[in-house]
């Protein structure tokens, strides 16, 4: 990656603490690419919503790559995932200071920043 387009993305990342992300749960779903005229499915995240709609959040690009369908997994996983690691935290947080892991708690802060594009 280049400089310019690294910069560009922590801009982007940046501008997250100004939007709302998507409720989960999120599931993943397969959406029928035809890129040269050959047909294959690819690994597509969506929420339903309580009326029944859907809300697509992303669609994972390089269907052919053997990581593609792992990488949906983990960013269907991301909600949950941030949620746990705020429960983790503020459970942590209770406990008395001599028995508190403050490597736990630097994580679970620098993930939860991540996650909100302040890190």
């Amino acid at each position: 990656m280049t400089n310019r387009r690294l910069r560009l993305n922590h801009d982007l990342c940046r501008m997250v603490k100004y939007l709302s992300y998507t409720p989960g749960p999120w599931k993943i779903g397969a959406l029928l690419g035809d890129p040269d005229g050959k047909s294959y499915e690819y690994p597509t995240i969506y929420r339903l919503n309580e009326d029944g709609s859907t809300t697509y959040v992303a669609d994972i690009m390089g269907a052919l790559s053997p990581s593609a369908w792992p990488n949906a997994c983990l960013i269907a996983a991301t909600p949950d995932l941030l949620e746990a690691c705020k429960w983790a935290l503020a459970a942590e947080k209770t406990l008395p200071k001599g028995i508190r892991h403050p490597e736990l708690e630097k994580a679970l802060e620098n993930s939860i920043a991540k996650a909100k594009g302040k890190s």
